[in-house]
């Protein structure tokens, strides 16, 4: 009896130590759930890469914005959330210029694709994203030039 008691302590003990080594120290464990990552070892990709996020942000939010203001100049930076199936949500804006272009800017950039989602050790994860969207005065000229001609831009 003496002898069963001692062996399931020192079984119940390596079982505990097995567990707590899983959860605990260097190892890399990620538990499925849904926690927001920082630090991936893949970057989320969205369809067609870099320049075509840029060129979305280019072709759609920027005209909309200039419709609203044409003398809009700055740094605007839209945060979200891409969730391990490579969909965007929970949009904030920071740096903002004014509520009125949060609204267009969410708006409008609920319309991105799909994309690829981020990675660690093998899995798919969340994570926040910022994207910048810059005003410049050139864009500005450029938007104009597409309702009226300006003398003026090249």
């Amino acid at each position: 009896m003496k002898r069963r008691s001692v062996l399931l302590f020192w079984l119940m003990m390596a079982v505990w130590a097995a567990m707590s080594a899983q959860c605990v120290g260097s190892s890399k464990y990620v538990e499925p759930s849904d926690k927001i990552f920082s630090d991936p070892e893949v970057m989320p990709v969205y369809p067609g890469g870099q320049k075509a996020l840029m060129a979305f942000v280019s072709d759609r939010v920027i005209p909309k914005l200039m419709k609203v203001d044409s003398t809009l100049t700055g740094t605007m930076v839209v945060s979200f959330v891409i969730d391990k199936k490579g969909r965007c949500k929970d949009f904030k804006v920071y740096r903002s210029k004014d509520p009125r272009f949060d609204k267009i800017i969410i708006r409008e950039m609920k319309h991105m694709k799909r994309w690829k989602p981020c990675m660690l050790l093998g899995r798919p994860v969340s994570m926040r994203y910022n994207v910048p969207i810059r005003m410049k005065v050139k864009q500005t000229c450029r938007v104009k030039r597409m309702e009226n001609p300006c003398p003026a831009c090249p």
